[in-house]
Order: C-alpha cells, then structure tokens, then sequence
C-alpha cells in the first residue's frame, strides 16, 4: 500500500495545490531547457537534451498512469472541503468520469443518465450526515486495501481505477450496494 500517497491527501489541499504548481513549473522549465538544448549546435548538449526530455516523458507517462490516486484525491476534496456527502459515492460519481467506466456500463445497457441522476440524489442526501475527518480516512483506507488487493490479483504494482471500481463493489457499502442493486449490477461484475 502507498502510505506516501495517504499522507499526500492529508495535507491541506492549498499545500497540495502549491506543491504541485512549483513542481509543474519546475518540469515545465526542464521540458523548454531540453527542447532548446536539442537545437544546439554542441552535440554533447544536444544529447544531454534528447535524454532529458527522453526522462520527462518517461515521468509523465509514470504519472498518467496514476489516475486512480488522482481519483480519490479529487473524491477527499469533494468530502472535506465542498461537503459533498458520503466518500464512496463521491468516488463512485468520479470514476462515472471516466471513459471506461462508462463504456462498461454502456456496455451492460444501463442508463449513466439514470445512474448519474440517482448517485446525485443519494450525494445530496449524505450532505446532511457530515462525515468526521477521521471517518473519512479510515474509509479511505479500507477503500484502498480492498483496491490494492485487486491490483495484486492482475499481478500489478500500481492501482487503476478499474481496482477502485473493484474494491468499492466487494466493500459492499450499504449506499454502493443499493445503487448497485437499483441497477442490476452484481458483485465484482467487472472482475476478470
């Protein structure tokens, strides 16, 4: 599990936008400072230039791997600071976001219309239950056990959101499970 990666949403989420502006600027700068160094006339600095930006890609493309850390960063933002209701169907209401989460359910001819419209009902109605910062992460955490048990069965060393869309169905959450049932959505139906 990425303990690293629970701390990170335990910072104020300014900190955490702070962060991560001077960390883009920094590799902003270091994309331009390659590009520039690959039309140099020295072939030792264009060289250092074709590795560097050779490295950033590499680093970006590690990071577009992340998207389900970027998932449950946005879902505690929600919870905490918008008071968006209940943790599970702020995450649920995120990967609805995603394009293959749609497509799976597209694929099971659900309606997303139908769906989106009933998770914002049942997110409106947990607005009035605010959830306590420790209750919160102690969902997180159980959240992020049951992802990365499913990550370790396809033999993965990082979390995607298909394990998050995993993990919330074998949490069996009651508002999850009713959502899920409302829809004739069994149990681990995406697990393969």
């Amino acid at each position: 599990m990425n303990f690293y990666f629970l701390n990170w949403l335990k910072v104020n989420p300014f900190l955490r936008f702070l962060a991560r502006a001077v960390l883009y600027s920094f590799f902003g700068s270091l994309t331009a400072v390659s590009v520039i160094s690959i039309f140099s006339d020295l072939s030792w600095l264009r060289y250092a230039g074709i590795g560097l930006l050779a490295a950033l890609i590499y680093f970006y493309w590690q990071a577009r791997r992340r998207s389900a850390n970027r998932v449950l960063e946005r879902a505690v933002d929600r919870v905490l600071f918008f008071g968006a209701g209940d943790f599970y169907l702020n995450v649920f209401k995120i990967l609805l976001e995603k394009k293959s989460t749609r497509k799976m359910f597209l694929e099971k001819n659900i309606s997303l219309a139908e769906m989106e419209s009933k998770l914002d009902e049942y997110i409106e109605r947990g607005r009035e239950e605010p959830i306590q910062r420790a209750d919160l992460f102690s969902k997180l955490d159980n959240l992020l056990k049951a992802a990365w048990e499913a990550a370790q069965k396809r033999k993965s060393d990082t979390l995607e959101v298909q394990d998050l869309y995993l993990a919330l169905s074998r949490l069996r959450e009651e508002k999850i499970s009713q959502l899920f049932k409302n829809f004739g959505i069994p149990p681990h139906q995406n697990e393969k």
